[in-house]
Protein backbone atom coordinates (compact mmCIF):
# COMPACT_ATOMS: atom_id res chain seq x y z
CA UNK A 1 0.00 0.00 0.00
CA UNK A 2 1.51 3.43 -1.16
CA UNK A 3 2.24 5.78 1.63
CA UNK A 4 -0.02 8.46 2.09
CA UNK A 5 0.84 12.18 1.43
CA UNK A 6 1.47 15.10 3.92
CA UNK A 7 0.61 18.55 3.85
CA UNK A 8 3.09 20.69 5.38
CA UNK A 9 1.48 22.28 8.32
CA UNK A 10 -0.07 25.63 7.43
CA UNK A 11 1.31 28.66 9.19
CA UNK A 12 -1.13 30.59 11.37
CA UNK A 13 -0.54 34.18 11.69
CA UNK A 14 -2.50 35.81 15.21
CA UNK A 15 -1.12 38.96 15.99
CA UNK A 16 0.43 37.80 18.83
CA UNK A 17 3.47 36.05 16.56
CA UNK A 18 3.46 38.87 13.59
CA UNK A 19 6.87 39.67 14.31
CA UNK A 20 8.34 35.68 13.81
CA UNK A 21 7.24 35.79 10.16
CA UNK A 22 10.48 35.34 8.20
CA UNK A 23 10.70 38.12 5.78
CA UNK A 24 10.44 35.72 2.07
CA UNK A 25 6.86 34.18 3.89
CA UNK A 26 5.89 38.14 4.30
CA UNK A 27 6.74 38.98 0.67
CA UNK A 28 4.74 35.69 -0.67
CA UNK A 29 1.81 36.57 1.87
CA UNK A 30 1.45 40.55 0.22
CA UNK A 31 2.10 38.89 -3.10
CA UNK A 32 -1.09 36.33 -2.59
CA UNK A 33 -2.71 39.10 -1.19
CA UNK A 34 -2.35 41.53 -4.45
CA UNK A 35 -3.26 38.53 -7.04
CA UNK A 36 -6.66 38.49 -5.22
CA UNK A 37 -7.39 42.38 -4.83
CA UNK A 38 -6.52 42.48 -8.87
CA UNK A 39 -10.04 42.09 -10.87
CA UNK A 40 -8.01 41.45 -13.94
CA UNK A 41 -8.02 38.05 -15.04
CA UNK A 42 -7.28 37.17 -19.36
CA UNK A 43 -9.39 34.59 -21.19
CA UNK A 44 -8.26 33.14 -24.85
CA UNK A 45 -10.50 34.26 -27.81
CA UNK A 46 -10.37 32.30 -31.09
CA UNK A 47 -8.94 35.00 -33.62
CA UNK A 48 -11.52 36.33 -35.78
CA UNK A 49 -12.29 35.16 -39.05
CA UNK A 50 -14.13 36.59 -41.50
CA UNK A 51 -16.91 32.96 -42.03
CA UNK A 52 -17.04 32.74 -38.18
CA UNK A 53 -20.61 33.87 -36.43
CA UNK A 54 -19.53 33.68 -32.65
CA UNK A 55 -16.82 34.39 -30.64
CA UNK A 56 -15.28 31.30 -29.47
CA UNK A 57 -13.26 30.99 -25.72
CA UNK A 58 -10.72 28.48 -25.07
CA UNK A 59 -11.49 26.23 -22.21
CA UNK A 60 -8.21 24.42 -21.07
CA UNK A 61 -9.44 21.46 -18.88
CA UNK A 62 -11.55 20.37 -21.87
CA UNK A 63 -9.00 21.38 -24.44
CA UNK A 64 -12.06 22.67 -26.66
CA UNK A 65 -13.66 26.29 -27.82
CA UNK A 66 -16.51 27.59 -26.81
CA UNK A 67 -19.12 30.09 -27.07
CA UNK A 68 -19.71 30.60 -23.54
CA UNK A 69 -17.53 32.70 -21.71
CA UNK A 70 -19.08 31.78 -18.42
CA UNK A 71 -17.06 28.08 -19.46
CA UNK A 72 -13.98 29.76 -20.62
CA UNK A 73 -10.85 29.29 -18.56
CA UNK A 74 -9.56 32.40 -16.58
CA UNK A 75 -6.05 33.21 -16.50
CA UNK A 76 -4.98 35.24 -13.24
CA UNK A 77 -1.93 36.24 -15.26
CA UNK A 78 -1.48 37.60 -18.57
CA UNK A 79 2.52 35.98 -19.42
CA UNK A 80 0.77 32.23 -18.44
CA UNK A 81 -2.33 33.28 -21.46
CA UNK A 82 0.98 33.92 -23.43
CA UNK A 83 2.19 30.65 -23.28
CA UNK A 84 -1.00 28.25 -23.69
CA UNK A 85 -1.33 30.64 -26.59
CA UNK A 86 1.89 29.91 -27.92
CA UNK A 87 0.94 26.36 -27.76
CA UNK A 88 -2.78 26.41 -29.46
CA UNK A 89 -2.91 24.99 -32.87
CA UNK A 90 -5.49 27.45 -33.53
CA UNK A 91 -4.84 31.25 -33.42
CA UNK A 92 -5.56 33.31 -30.95
CA UNK A 93 -6.36 37.00 -29.03
CA UNK A 94 -5.57 37.60 -25.34
CA UNK A 95 -8.66 39.10 -24.31
CA UNK A 96 -8.88 41.07 -20.87
CA UNK A 97 -11.44 40.27 -18.54
CA UNK A 98 -13.75 42.48 -15.95
CA UNK A 99 -17.00 41.35 -13.61
CA UNK A 100 -20.26 42.55 -14.25
CA UNK A 101 -22.74 41.70 -11.83
CA UNK A 102 -21.24 38.51 -10.81
CA UNK A 103 -20.30 37.52 -15.15
CA UNK A 104 -17.73 37.72 -16.81
CA UNK A 105 -17.25 40.28 -19.83
CA UNK A 106 -14.73 40.95 -22.25
CA UNK A 107 -13.36 44.00 -22.61
CA UNK A 108 -13.63 46.50 -25.41
CA UNK A 109 -10.30 46.58 -27.18
CA UNK A 110 -8.91 49.68 -27.67
CA UNK A 111 -7.91 50.64 -31.24
CA UNK A 112 -3.81 50.83 -31.83
CA UNK A 113 -2.76 54.13 -32.15
CA UNK A 114 0.27 52.87 -34.55
CA UNK A 115 -2.43 51.99 -37.21
CA UNK A 116 -4.14 55.17 -37.42
CA UNK A 117 -1.06 57.77 -38.04
CA UNK A 118 0.51 58.25 -41.78
CA UNK A 119 4.09 57.49 -42.22
CA UNK A 120 6.21 60.63 -42.38
CA UNK A 121 9.62 60.71 -43.73
CA UNK A 122 10.78 59.77 -47.48
CA UNK A 123 7.83 58.55 -49.77
CA UNK A 124 7.92 55.16 -51.32
CA UNK A 125 7.67 55.34 -54.90
CA UNK A 126 9.81 53.27 -56.89
CA UNK A 127 12.97 55.33 -58.70
CA UNK A 128 14.28 53.82 -61.97
CA UNK A 129 17.77 54.56 -62.34
CA UNK A 130 19.60 54.47 -65.58
CA UNK A 131 17.13 52.99 -67.91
Amino acid sequence: MPAKKTRPPKVRVSPGNIDDISPALLRKLERQIDDIKDPRRYVLRAAPDPFMLWELFYNISEDTFGTDIEHATLFKRRKTAVVIAGLLRTPSRIEEVHYERGKPIVRPRKPSPRGTKRQRGRSRRRVVVGS
